[in-house]
This record gives C-alpha cells, structure tokens and sequence, in this order.
C-alpha cells in the first residue's frame, strides 16, 4: 500500500509535533528535585534519626503542629514523644530562636537555632533522599501526560482528515457505468 500526500503529511505533522511535545516536556515540566513541591507527609518519610532530630530542635509553633499531625495520623508513640517535648520546653527558662534551612527544593525547614551542625546535615539529606524517591512517580506520570498531548491531537486531526475525505468522495459522481 502506498502512501498518498496527506498521509505522509499527517506522518511528518505527528513527528514534529512529537518532537515539541518532548522539548516542552525536558525542558518545562521535567520533574526534578527543585520543582517537587512540599508535602507535610515528608517528614514523616525521613529517617527517624531525622525526625527525632527535628523534633528535638523544633521551635514551640513546629512541634505543636507537628503533635496535631501525629495525632491525626494516629501515630500515639510519635504523638507521646512530641507532647513530652513540649513539656519540657515549657519547664525550660531558655528562649528558642528560629533558624530557617533551605532544603534542596526551596522549601524552609525551622528549626531551633541551637541545632547542631550533623543534625543539619542529617535533615538536609534525608529531605533529599525523600525527594528523590518521590521523583520516579513524578516522571512516570509527566511521560504519560506528554504521550496524551501527543497522542490525542494526532488522532484528532487523523480523524478529521478521514472524515473530510468521506465527505468530499460523497459529493463526487460516481463514474459513468459503460
């Protein structure tokens, strides 16, 4: 079977637009680290060494919230630790100053300002690890959206095309019988 004209036209249209779709997708809308967004549920994925350490030198606001989260979540032991903290951050006469990290995607983890220098690093690369393992979904779904908005307007203008074929074969006499 040969190819007429419009085929190899619709074929040339589905590869260069293809090609569009690739490049907005690698380079727009490519999920990576610093465009994954943050989810109060992360913290929950760190490492406990990690979340102990942020519970351990979280401001009084942080660990309040993070008690409600715990309780919501029905994590009771998680929820009795926390409340324990705050407790004892209450008895304490000491004032607990805010520090802001940046985290690999933009976001701001406060912490205490008293914190020491591993449990920085410890936070920053947990946060990082939780990330990246949130990144294979991510992806997974963006080549999936990009095979749609490929695939779909492909179809479309193909069915088109057939369908303006069939109207234009039915306006056309019919060859003379001889």
């Amino acid at each position: 079977m040969a190819l007429g004209g419009w085929w190899r036209l619709w074929i040339a249209f589905t590869g260069i637009y293809g090609v569009i779709v690739v490049f907005v997708v690698v380079f727009e809308t490519w999920p990576t680290v610093a465009r994954t967004y943050h989810h109060p549920a992360y913290i929950y994925q760190m490492s406990p060494q990690a979340q102990s350490a942020l519970i351990r030198n979280a401001t009084m606001q942080d660990l309040e919230q993070m008690l409600v989260a715990a309780d919501r979540a029905g994590n009771v032991p998680q929820a009795k630790e926390i409340a324990a903290k705050i407790l004892e951050r209450r008895a304490e006469k000491i004032v607990w100053d805010p520090l802001e990290m940046e985290m690999a995607n933009g976001y701001t983890m406060t912490v205490s300002s008293d914190i020491s220098h591993t449990d920085k690093d410890l936070l920053a690369k947990e946060y990082a690890r939780v990330l990246n393992a949130q990144l294979p979904e991510a992806r997974l779904s963006a080549i999936g959206k990009a095979l749609m908005f490929w695939f779909i307007p492909c179809i479309v203008i193909a069915a088109f095309g057939l369908l303006c074929r069939w109207v234009y074969h039915g306006f056309r006499k019919p060859p003379a019988a001889t």
